[in-house]
């Protein structure tokens, strides 16, 4: 059977550079990946409609006769859930620690209501970033690797988060969502919240970011998942 051919969407702030150690643990396991980097997290300033289209041209470079798999993290749900809608090359979707929308909701309409002191609006309104990122993201990563990923974070558009998608991939095409259950970003509340819309949910017990604390474990929660 033919290996898929992954591709992998980060979340917001960060760029398709942050996969690297789990494309590395991937990799050894005979897992082919692709990234992508969204353009809401460029100096572009690009909006979810933007993110969309950068996945799609990423899938169209995947060859026809391979399967392909999204793996989306955090923010990056949102953009893949509309981008791999009537998609006849994807087989499944993973959401990891993902926003999960149905057609017609924005990432605001999926977090809960309280304390938002986590985050900062730029003065001109057009971008927010996190405050603490070690804190939020990384809190079980080697202090080395949060410094790391901390330097390669960027503004992210502020738009993208207020835009709705306009259809929803997972209603049609396999999904699987990964909790992870000591995240400070996406409390694990709200994430079993609409994992509840997935084909199959499992858990690892991780920060924000496993494929940056325990990339070897989650590549084999991974790749039984993409054996699915």
């Amino acid at each position: 059977m033919t290996a898929p051919h992954v591709l992998l969407v980060h979340g917001a702030s960060h760029r398709g550079s942050s996969w690297h150690l789990l494309e590395r643990a991937l990799a050894a396991r005979g897992i082919r990946c692709a990234t992508v980097d969204l353009p809401s997290a460029s100096p572009e300033l690009g909006d979810l409609h933007a993110d969309v289209e950068a996945i799609r041209s990423a899938l169209d470079a995947v060859p026809a006769h391979e399967p392909a798999m999204v793996i989306c993290h955090s923010y990056g749900g949102m953009p893949s859930t509309e981008a791999v809608a009537g998609s006849s090359s994807v087989s499944r979707i993973v959401y990891l620690a993902a926003y999960m929308p149905d057609a017609g909701e924005t990432l605001l309409d999926l977090v809960d209501e309280g304390d938002d002191s986590d985050w900062a609006i730029s003065d001109d309104g057009l971008t927010i970033s996190a405050v603490d990122p070690a804190r939020l993201f990384y809190n079980r990563c080697p202090p080395a690797v949060a410094a790391e990923a901390i330097r390669d974070l960027a503004p992210q558009s502020l738009a993208s988060f207020e835009q709705s998608v306009q259809d929803a991939a997972w209603r049609d095409i396999p999904s699987s969502y990964v909790v992870c259950t000591d995240d400070r970003a996406i409390p694990p509340h709200v994430q079993r919240r609409m994992a509840a819309r997935a084909t199959t949910t499992t858990s690892i017990d991780s920060d924000h970011s496993p494929f940056l604390s325990m990339p070897d474990r989650l590549a084999d929660l991974l790749v039984e998942l993409l054996g699915a």
